[in-house]
């Protein structure tokens, strides 16, 4: 039975991670450094973003470097048939036409994503701070195979803004701490299509 078990859970947890891994999830932001870091910031921070990270990162900022301005920071992401499909889905003028690029597209996950965070940040001997203005908008379209029930076409996204500050203080050598706030205001929705 314990085998039995054993077999269950790791079948159960290979479904769910392949599962996760077919979408992309919703986020404030990204910031392209960090991202090329692989995601670590948590503990190296040193920029404005950090506040999306560990607030006390902006104790890493070099005091060297004065007043840090960071105007239109944009970064965007897609998948790989997602403007394909947009640009399908704008020049079906039927709704045969419309079928047809479901159909063409079934089962692909597809997702855009644009954010800007424009920020200006200071780095004093003692204490860091950093306001910022984030916009962001994000996309994710799933087509499924006629007669699922989960429809023809999810959409779902949102469309967001807002102001983002944090202070960080150096508590001694090896210790800072941080805080943030973040005031977001924002839409999102999910649609789902089918057949009628």
């Amino acid at each position: 039975m314990k085998i039995m078990n054993k077999l269950f859970t790791t079948g159960l947890l290979t479904v769910t991670a392949a599962s996760a891994l077919t979408y992309e999830y919703p986020s404030l932001y990204k910031d392209p450094r960090v991202m090329g870091m692989g995601g670590a910031n948590v503990a190296v921070g040193g920029e404005s973003s950090s506040l999306f990270y560990n607030p006390a990162g902006l104790s890493t900022m070099k005091k060297s470097e004065g007043l840090e301005i960071e105007l239109i920071n944009l970064n965007g992401a897609f998948s790989e048939n997602t403007l394909d499909m947009l640009d399908d889905m704008d020049a079906a003028n039927t709704d045969q036409e419309t079928f047809d690029v479901l159909e063409k597209y079934q089962g692909s996950n597809n997702h855009l994503t644009l954010q800007d965070y424009t920020s200006i940040a200071y780095r004093g001997n003692s204490i860091a701070w950093s306001i910022g203005i984030l916009a962001g908008s994000q996309l994710n379209m799933q087509t499924h195979a006629v007669g699922s029930s989960a429809g023809l076409l999810n959409v779902s996204g949102y469309v967001l803004g807002g102001a983002i500050l944090g202070v960080s203080y150096d508590w001694n050598d090896k210790l800072s701490v941080g805080l943030g706030a973040k005031i977001i205001q924002g839409t999102s929705g999910n649609v789902a299509l089918g057949l009628s």
